[in-house]
């Protein structure tokens, strides 16, 4: 049931635009949905349907869960929901480790961006720029509207249509070939519904873009290179299927760009270091990647010099030259000593060198100034569990993951220390926990069971409260079925 919800559904989180013909509908008017988008899905449902695609999304694609990719992509993208209007809910910003150029946006405020799309922006507004995009898919409730649109068509013709748009981005032209076989009357009422939510997001997200300071250009600049990169392609990427860009387009981004005054803007360090951090960790090997980042700083071909040194440093960690690592990331430390990016890389170093007491030294003093912080957390925990140390690290992430409860690293890497300390009642029940966070409730309820068999019969409240965390995922399985 799970599995048959998370095919149907992900039609619109892979966007909103597959099926769409490369020019625009002259009329730009949206389709009067008086309520009817509210009543097919309320703000209520949306939040656990995002929830239920969220889990999937962890158990099916490629995320990333890197804290300070993470961490820097919701800092970015909070920033720009505060001068966003019906907001509902919070949203969650997050990275598929994916070289193709793509991103997009689902049910609950989901925001996704593949890596390969991080890399081939500029700057940090060109980045801004597709986020206000996505944002505005959501709050404009493009997706509910697109229910809506659907809601005439006979179930085969929407299911032909729902599995050609997932189809569509992991193999765009397997998925462009079932959406040519799907009647032709739907597909060309579904064609333009979504060319006005590609145009209303465009003009949406270019205003959030320029009153949050960006600049406003930037989407016409991405989008101008978009174009040139791919237009003599035969298989553009899936950024480009599900948001088609045609000359109008970009014109028409061009003018509202216009609408706003351009100011300067210093170059983002965050935003480089992470682009370095993509390149060294995901698109090239170790050993091509200190060739890299090398010619760059040799021919200066950089924005930021800090970035391109700490692309060597992680360069130099990944192919084991741990020395001179070590005396590139302490230039960075002496310069910026609590940046966390230099820190991170620190750790690995030392962790690599097995100077564990050191890095656990090191991480402590940092941990004092920012508690809890889930850069320095779950370093610290990870070097206490490579120490044999592994007390360190439960109480570091029980602490950590009361305010961060959904953070798949940290419920594994308590899995793993209690696992250390034989532990198995609780090593069992953080199982469940990693289990249920990818929505394999059944599989949760059955560690559970494991977790309460090695219970002592004198733990009384803590298999009531096992007990509970069991119906709560009988509740979950059957909420599932019930959508």
């Amino acid at each position: 049931m799970i599995n048959r919800l998370y095919t149907i559904l992900t039609m619109a989180f892979l966007t909103f635009g597959v099926i769409q013909n490369p020019s625009y509908a002259s009329n730009n008017v949206l389709p009067d949905i008086g309520s009817n988008a509210l009543s097919t899905i309320s703000y209520e449902k949306e939040k656990i349907l995002g929830d239920i695609l969220m889990r999937q999304t962890r158990a099916r694609m490629p995320v990333d869960y890197d804290p300070l990719i993470s961490e820097y992509l919701n800092a970015l993208g909070n920033k720009l929901i505060t001068y966003a209007d019906d907001i509902h809910f919070p949203f969650n910003f997050f990275v598929v480790k994916d070289k193709n150029i793509n991103a997009f946006a689902f049910f609950g405020g989901n925001v996704a961006v593949n890596t390969g799309l991080i890399s081939m922006t500029e700057n940090e507004s060109e980045l801004a720029s597709v986020l206000t995009h996505e944002i505005s898919h959501v709050t404009q409730r493009h997706l509910s509207r697109r229910f809506e649109s659907q809601k005439l068509n006979s179930p085969l013709t929407l299911a032909g249509l729902l599995t050609g748009v997932l189809l569509a981005v992991l193999s765009p032209e397997a998925g462009m070939a079932t959406i040519m076989a799907t009647q032709a009357g739907a597909a060309q009422s579904s064609i333009n519904f979504t060319r006005a939510n590609e145009k209303e997001a465009d003009r949406i997200g270019i205003k959030i873009l320029a009153i949050a300071g960006f600049d406003p250009y930037a989407a016409p600049s991405f989008f101008d290179k978009l174009g040139a990169r791919f237009r003599y392609t035969s298989t553009p990427p899936a950024f480009l299927m599900t948001h088609p860009l045609p000359e109008s387009r970009v014109a028409d981004s061009k003018l509202r760009a216009q609408q706003f005054p351009r100011f300067p803007r210093a170059a983002s360090l965050d935003f480089h270091l992470v682009k370095s951090r993509i390149k060294a960790r995901y698109e090239l090997k170790p050993k091509e990647a200190v060739k890299y980042f090398k010619n760059m700083i040799k021919t200066k071909n950089y924005v930021l010099i800090e970035a391109a040194q700490y692309g060597l440093a992680l360069a130099y960690t990944d192919s084991d030259q741990l020395k001179k690592a070590e005396a590139e990331i302490q230039q960075l430390l002496f310069r910026d000593a609590k940046n966390l990016y230099y820190i991170d890389t620190y750790t690995d170093i030392l962790t690599k060198m097995q100077k564990f007491d050191t890095a656990i030294a090191f991480l402590e003093q940092h941990y004092k100034l920012r508690p809890n912080n889930p850069v320095v957390t779950l370093n610290y925990a990870s070097v206490a569990i490579e120490a044999k140390k592994p007390q360190i690290a439960v109480d570091l992430l029980n602490r950590y993951t009361i305010s961060h409860g959904q953070d798949y690293i940290a419920t594994d890497l308590l899995t793993t220390a209690y696992g250390q300390m034989k532990n198995l009642a609780k090593y069992h029940e953080m199982r469940a926990q990693t289990f249920a966070l990818i929505s394999l409730y059944d599989q949760s309820i059955e560690e559970l069971k494991l977790s309460l068999a090695k219970l002592g019969d004198d733990k009384i409240l803590e298999s009531k409260r096992l007990i509970a965390l069991q119906k709560r995922y009988r509740d979950k399985l059957e909420q599932i079925k019930q959508l």
